[in-house]
């Protein structure tokens, strides 16, 4: 087995944001939907992000779908689109990663999101 190689991941905000029911079946019921959608999403930035919090809460083919909120007690938006295109820079192991953000992103790239793309 190769060593294992840690990889630092930056400490991501602490907001959390919970979906109604009916939001969670729907997203869990998309055809090709990866995940079986649960309650609560945490904010996937980084701590201090300027903006909304962010959450990928379900993949469907090559489609995000991004909870977004202010407060943990006010709505929270689920929006549908493309992933950023960008490819991030080869940390040293072979091995590309893309940014797993909504195109048209503020701030920096961010791969932590959705590892396995």
């Amino acid at each position: 087995m190769p060593p294992m190689i840690p990889v630092e991941v930056p400490p991501t905000c602490l907001g959390l944001a919970w979906l109604p029911a009916a939001t969670l079946r729907r997203l869990t019921a998309l055809d090709d939907g990866v995940y079986r959608v649960v309650n609560p999403h945490g904010c996937g930035l980084a701590i201090g992000h300027a903006g909304d919090h962010l959450a990928l809460v379900q993949i469907s083919g090559t489609t995000g779908h991004w909870a977004t909120w202010t407060t943990s007690t006010g709505p929270v938006t689920v929006t549908t689109g493309p992933f950023c295109p960008d490819q991030l820079p080869d940390s040293g192991d072979g091995v590309s990663s893309y940014c797993c953000l909504p195109t048209g992103h503020d701030g920096a790239h961010d791969a932590s999101l959705c590892s396995w793309r």
